[in-house]
């Protein structure tokens, strides 16, 4: 089942047009490749005012969507990430060593925003003495971790989470490491615990 694009004339499948209701064989006269060529002339010969105002409605519409639609996009990145978490992996590691000026700085960054965020909640004192009162099991996998406890903040500082005793659990190293910055209920799934 093949068509003759009206534009360039040439014979090619009728998977190649884009589908038209008002046109008798229900196709576009012309071609896909042919139709984004004659689209993008006619963008390019648009006047800056219009460019600039297409972009800004796209931007307004951008915006709506995303708030709109917030908690579906975040499912979707993260079955994504899933899915394809060793090539993640690998490119951000590879990315990694040809950029260590950028890591360093993103590093120095991050510690900057969590001391901020830590020096407005407890104190070392206030933190060792909540520590000294903690049964060191982590609150995860329910281990003992006694020689190694680990202070995990329940709702992750990059996530609003404060550093303040009612969001402060006492976690083992692999449960910290694993956990990272996922929100409790989203690292409670992953291991098959049911928080209360």
């Amino acid at each position: 089942m093949t068509k003759i694009c009206y534009t360039c004339k040439t014979e090619k499948p009728k998977a190649a047009f884009h589908r038209h209701g008002q046109k008798a064989d229900g196709l576009d006269p012309s071609c896909k490749d042919c139709a984004r060529t004659k689209r993008h002339a006619a963008e390019r010969a648009l006047p800056s005012h219009v460019k600039e105002e297409k972009a800004a409605r796209k931007k307004r519409y951008d915006a709506k969507y995303n708030a709109e639609n917030r908690a579906k996009k975040a499912a979707q990145s993260r079955d994504y990430y899933e899915k394809n978490k060793e090539h993640y992996k690998q490119t951000v590691k590879k990315w990694a060593e040809k950029n260590p000026d950028k890591v360093k700085s993103i590093k120095q960054s991050y510690k900057h925003r969590r001391r901020t965020i830590e020096k407005a909640g407890m104190t070392g004192k206030e933190l060792h003495t909540w520590m000294a009162a903690q049964e060191n099991t982590c609150f995860w996998c329910g281990i003992d971790c006694e020689d190694e406890p680990i202070v995990d903040h329940y709702f992750p500082l990059s996530k609003g989470g404060k550093h303040e005793a009612e969001n402060l659990v006492i976690a083992c190293r692999p449960c910290n490491a694993r956990k990272a910055a996922k929100l409790p209920a989203d690292f409670a799934k992953e291991i098959g615990k049911m928080l209360k």
